[in-house]
């Protein structure tokens, strides 16, 4: 799982992985980005959730796609009536097996279910996630799965906990990593793992890696920025002193831990804190 804000650049790295991957090589005007591609040129399947094709064109301002770069969208209220996550992983199912494909992109599940009525969104999302396990599991494929990351996070490290909708991704996950914005730093991301398995993480709190946003032909790229690596806590804003605010607004008790830290930008650890306090 790849998880961030909105805005912060996620699609724009889950499309430079996929053109990576399916050309086996870093990108043509980008030869030194940082990066280094392990395998062969190869199919990508891409399943855009968040944008139409004319918006995805449009983000691409030009750029050529490897014809072995798949994309496809899915209407899951225009085509699902049953069980959501089992006709959308028999659909991947079939669409791996006609291309080959042993790598797959879901550009995000947040957006999959968002327009979904009457249904339970998180219940659907466990349950895809752990579909998608099983897919990986008997089709040796590799998936990556971008999702949003809470709001208002801005002055705190990152956690699995800011994942959204975590509780029903985390007992599922091989791994995850983190972009978020280097305060002050319009143009520059860093890159943090939250969840590795059977392998140790390289980017911790300690020691992020830092990457340029840059435009190149219309299309946004990131470029690894080693010399610029550092600790996480230097990236971020500073955190302002919110206790009386979130003290008010536990009293009035009509926002949840939650809500609290997302409004006031702080991290729910503080508010839960502050709340355990006010109780004793």
């Amino acid at each position: 799982v790849f998880a961030g804000q909105t805005g912060v650049g996620k699609s724009a790295l889950a499309m430079q992985i996929a053109i990576q991957v399916a050309r086996g090589a870093s990108l043509d005007s980008l030869k030194d980005d940082g990066t280094q591609v392990e395998t062969p040129a190869q199919p990508v399947l891409f399943l855009d959730c968040e944008m139409d094709l004319e918006d995805w064109k449009s983000r691409l301002g030009g750029a050529s796609v490897p014809d072995n770069l798949l994309r496809f969208e899915f209407d899951v209220e225009a085509e699902i009536a049953g069980d959501i996550s089992q006709v959308i992983t028999k659909h991947l199912k079939t669409l791996l097996d006609r291309t080959g494909a042993k790598v797959l992109i879901i550009d995000n599940i947040s957006w999959l279910f968002s327009d979904l009525q009457n249904r339970d969104i998180h219940a659907e999302t466990s349950a895809l996630m752990k579909r998608l396990l099983q897919l990986r599991k008997s089709e040796g494929v590799a998936i990556l799965v971008v999702a949003h990351t809470l709001k208002g996070k801005k002055n705190t490290p990152f956690t699995l906990e800011d994942v959204a909708g975590s509780s029903n991704l985390l007992k599922y996950l091989e791994s995850c990593f983190a972009i978020a914005e280097v305060q002050g730093q319009e143009s520059h991301r860093y890159l943090k793992q939250l969840k590795t398995r059977g392998r140790k993480k390289a980017f911790v709190s300690q020691k992020v890696a830092v990457c340029e946003l840059l435009e190149d032909g219309g299309v946004l790229r990131l470029q690894r920025r080693e010399d610029l690596d550092t600790r996480e806590t230097l990236l971020l804003a500073e955190e302002r002193d919110a206790k009386e605010d979130i003290e008010e607004m536990l009293k009035l008790g009509n926002k949840s831990v939650t809500e609290i830290a997302q409004e006031l930008e702080v991290s729910r650890q503080y508010v839960y804190k502050l709340k355990k306090s006010l109780e004793q």
